[in-house]
C-alpha cells in the first residue's frame, strides 16, 4: 500500500477536540476538516452534547462513567463559552435553585398531583 493512498475512509461530520487532528496526523493517517462559523460550531456543541450524554448514559463500569462524565463537562464548558455563559452565574443558579427547591439526593419519584 502507498503512503496517502486512501483505502477506506470513516465519515464522521462532527466535533472533535483541538488536537485531535495532530494525533490523526501522528498516526500517518489523511483527515479532511473544516473550521466552523459561530452558528455551525453552536449547532455542532448541540450536536456533540446529546452524544456525549448518550455515551454517559451507557457506560457501564466506574472508569467509564468518570471518562464520559468528563467528556460530557468539558462539552457544556464549551457551550457555556460559545454562548457567553459565565459558569459562576450557572453555579449560582444551580445554588438558588438547591436552597429553594432542594436536589436530587432523596431519590423522590413523583407520580401524580390532583387537583
Amino acid at each position: 500500500m502507498e503512503r496517502g493512498v486512501i483505502v477506506s475512509r470513516k465519515i464522521y461530520n462532527k466535533l472533535i477536540r483541538d488536537k485531535i487532528p495532530k494525533i490523526i496526523d501522528e498516526n500517518n493517517k489523511v483527515y479532511n476538516i473544516e473550521i466552523m462559523n459561530d452558528e455551525q460550531y453552536k449547532n455542532k456543541i448541540n450536536q456533540k452534547i446529546i452524544e456525549e450524554v448518550q455515551e454517559l448514559l451507557e457506560s457501564k463500569t466506574h472508569e467509564e462513567r468518570i471518562h464520559e462524565l468528563a467528556d460530557t463537562y468539558e462539552i457544556l464548558e464549551a457551550y457555556m463559552a460559545a454562548n457567553n455563559i459565565d459558569a459562576r452565574e450557572v453555579e449560582a443558579k444551580k445554588e438558588s435553585k438547591l436552597l429553594s427547591r432542594g436536589g436530587f439526593k432523596d431519590k423522590i419519584l413523583l407520580i401524580d398531583v390532583g387537583e
